[in-house]
């Protein structure tokens, strides 16, 4: 910004320095005695010049016979000479002048800008300078590049000049650009100045160039820096072709390139920064008018490339009339930035405004419509200067969003910590509830295998007593045969009574025994019941634990879905932080890759906690299986202690009948024993003996009925013992599925935080 100052302020100084004065030239003779160059350091020329037509000439002596003029600077083919001639584009000639110059005067400087397109320059007679070679055809004659500078002795009191000039090769021929004079002091001070400017805007427009190609190279997708270096090179290449640089590179013998490339850098200009302009602001640039201006632009820049300057040329005033427009319409286009308000329009407006400036001055000053010269270097630094000021301006604006970018991700980061440590506070209690549900399990598998032991044992044990009792249904059955038979004899009834007594003691003592056999089964049912009892109670807690597990799982799927969502805004602010770095340029360059890495992070996250959740449903879904089954098991249990409550009152039932069968053979043994001594009794107590039979056999047959039915309900205990072994297995399956989902769930936290 400093250094656009001082430009600006020099430029201001060198134009007030400047009393700037037209001297009209008449008849070929420009009187200047009045001017002794002492206010007046710098004038400009123009009026009627000497011309001879088709002819060299270089004397003092044809310059005073000189009857024919020309009005100077003007282009051959829009000129009528004094006596009507009509020149063609396509000619030779001499331009003549006399000077009158003051008896006093400083060292004078004449400049004469290049004619087209090859002259040689006299003074008094002599040669002083020549550019190409000058010739009566195209054949004998070739085109050369250079302004024509002569330095007036001082004091001298008169000069003729003589320009022989030959042009076959432009559509434009003689001289066409103002000619100054003016003291070579200051000639020497303002040409300096501009070899200054012309080298500093080369040297200030290749490193921005430079600069912008890093950039490109970085921000490939940018292609605003793509078309400025574009648009510069162009402004650096026609500055270097107009002004000095081109000069000292390549001498006065590159005529017809440096004609191409000045026409052709002309025709591009327009279009190049209007692209630029796109690239930038796309929805304020008319669609219908870039377009038109890409097409007339790229069309005069391809008839450049493939056709002679004797063609081209003729092309340029409509292409000088378009990039006016051109420039009216970037002069509506940077206003209507400026009533937007968008990023960076005031100082685009301040380099556009330059540009514009020198652009219409160039047009002008090509179309001979103004006399300011080539201020397009001027105009140039200015919009880059400007355009620096604005890449200043958008990188600062990016590092403050930046900043808050960065202030919110690290607010998210915080957020992330803290859920990632509920979830793994998480994990260690489903891990311990996991233990403790491991360990029930265990417990209940041991009772279920006391369970099913106690089950074998009375199993086994109503075995025997089935066929116990089936021994005792026999020895009723002889009783039965026996008592039949009393009446058949009385003489064997003493030794029937004696095997009776014998049977009936048997029977005492088998049903002693079996008494003894029923107090132990009613024992062994009591600890089953116990044991029933105390399973029930540990599935209980199992499906209490199972519940508890369901929910911490559900809490688990919440946790799961917040992840998910932080997830989706991390990404999003990843994306939001990728395009803010792209508009940073190289200083958002390392937050790009952070956003990027960030980004990547937020999709890996978003991934792994769909994982999660399919197996956190997973996990769901066995937990309910697992509780369906516990409540499956918990109604087992209850049937078990229903029926063996009920299996209970049917072995005091049976331990009641036992006890009154023991009485009832103690008062058969007492019968038996009285029947032995009297034996008279017995025929008349034949009835009741055969009621007391009856008696006996039915209670038989009832007490078998109850065997075989405690017998089935046992086993329907067994196979309800399996099943809940059965189970038991299941829900160790889900509980190492489990374990397994809670380790990958820690391993996912781990790797994430990593």
């Amino acid at each position: 910004m400093k250094c656009l100052k001082i430009l600006i302020s020099a430029s201001f100084i060198l134009t007030l320095s400047i009393s700037a004065f037209s001297y009209e030239v008449k008849k070929g003779v420009l009187d200047i005695r009045a001017n002794d160059f002492t206010e007046t350091v710098f004038l400009t020329v123009k009026g009627e010049f000497g011309f001879f037509n088709e002819k060299f000439v270089f004397s003092k002596e044809d310059i005073d016979k000189t009857d024919v003029f020309i009005p100077c600077p003007k282009e051959w083919s829009t000129v009528t000479l004094s006596d009507g001639t009509q020149l063609s584009r396509f000619g030779f000639g001499t331009y003549t002048l006399k000077i009158l110059l003051p008896a006093s005067h400083p060292e004078l400087t004449l400049k004469i800008p290049g004619p087209l397109s090859s002259w040689v320059f006299f003074a008094d007679g002599e040669k002083t300078a020549e550019s190409g070679k000058t010739g009566i055809s195209k054949e004998t004659s070739s085109p050369g590049l250079g302004n024509i500078i002569y330095n007036i002795p001082e004091n001298a009191e008169e000069v003729y000049i003589a320009v022989q000039v030959s042009n076959f090769f432009h559509s434009r021929g003689g001289i066409y650009h103002s000619i100054e004079l003016s003291s070579s002091k200051y000639f020497k001070r303002v040409n300096t100045f501009k070899q200054f400017i012309d080298v500093f805007v080369f040297g200030f427009g290749i490193a921005i160039i430079l600069y912008h190609i890093a950039l490109f190279i970085f921000q490939t997708k940018n292609k605003s820096l793509c078309l400025f270096v574009c648009f510069s090179l162009l402004v650096v290449i026609r500055n270097a072709v107009n002004g000095t640089v081109f000069d000292y590179v390549f001498g006065n013998d590159m005529w017809a390139f440096a004609t191409k490339l000045d026409y052709l850098t002309f025709s591009l200009l327009g279009f190049s920064i209007f692209a630029y302009f796109k690239s930038m602001y796309r929805k304020d640039i008319h669609g219908i008018v870039y377009k038109m201006i890409m097409a007339e632009s790229l069309a005069y820049a391809l008839l450049i490339t493939v056709t002679p300057p004797t063609i081209y040329g003729r092309l340029i005033t409509v292409h000088q009339i378009v990039l006016l427009l051109e420039a009216l319409y970037a002069f509506y286009f940077i206003i209507i930035l400026l009533v937007k308000k968008r990023v960076g329009s005031a100082p685009i407006f301040t380099g556009v405004m330059f540009l514009v400036i020198a652009t219409i001055n160039d047009v002008l000053y090509s179309m001979m419509h103004s006399s300011v010269g080539n201020i397009l270097p001027f105009g140039f630094a200015g919009f880059l200067f400007a355009q620096a000021f604005c890449i200043a301006w958008k990188n600062y604006l990016d590092g403050k969003q930046a900043k808050k970018v960065s202030k919110e991700l690290l607010e998210s980061y915080k957020e992330k910590d803290t859920i990632f440590a509920e979830i793994k506070n998480t994990g260690n209690e489903l891990k311990h509830n996991e233990a403790v549900l491991s360990q029930n399990m265990d417990t209940a598998e041991e009772a279920m295998n006391k369970l099913s032991k106690y089950a074998e044992s009375v199993k086994s044990e109503i075995s025997v007593q089935n066929n116990e009792l089936h021994g005792t249904q026999e020895a009723t059955s002889s009783l039965n045969l026996f008592l039949d038979n009393i009446s058949s004899g009385i003489e064997r009834q003493s030794e029937a009574a004696e095997n009776t007594v014998m049977q009936i003691n048997e029977l005492n003592n088998a049903t002693d025994e079996l008494y003894k056999k029923f107090e132990l089964i009613n024992e062994n049912f009591s600890h089953i019941s116990s044991a029933s009892k105390i399973g029930k109670d540990n599935l209980a807690t199992v499906t209490s634990i199972i519940q508890n597990i369901y929910h911490s799982s559900e809490g688990l799927l919440e946790a799961n879905e917040l992840i998910t969502t932080f997830a989706e805004q991390t990404n999003l602010l990843a994306m939001n932080a990728a395009i803010e770095a792209a508009h940073a340029g190289d200083a958002g360059k390392g937050f790009a890759v952070v956003a990027d890495e960030i980004r990547k992070l937020a999709e890996g996250s978003a991934a792994e906690a769909e994982s999660t959740g399919k197996i956190l449903n997973v996990i769901n879904k066995n937990i309910s299986e697992s509780a369906q089954a516990s409540n499956v098991l918990e109604k087992s249990f209850e049937d078990i202690n229903q029926k063996l409550s009920g299996f209970q009152t049917v072995l005091s039932d049976i331990s009641k009948f036992i006890s009154d069968v023991k009485i009832q053979t103690e008062k058969m043994n007492s019968v038996m024993n009285s029947l032995l001594n009297e034996f008279g009794k017995v025929q008349s107590e034949k009835e009741n003996i055969e009621q007391t039979r009856s008696n006996i056999y039915d209670s038989f047959n009832s007490l078998l009925n109850a065997t075989e039915q405690l017998n089935s309900e046992i086993s329907e205990m067994l196979n309800s013992i399996e099943t809940m072994h059965n189970t038991i297995e299941k829900t160790r399956e889900l509980e190492a599925s489990t374990g397994e989902s809670i380790s990958k769930l820690g391993i996912l936290i781990k790797t994430d935080k990593d």
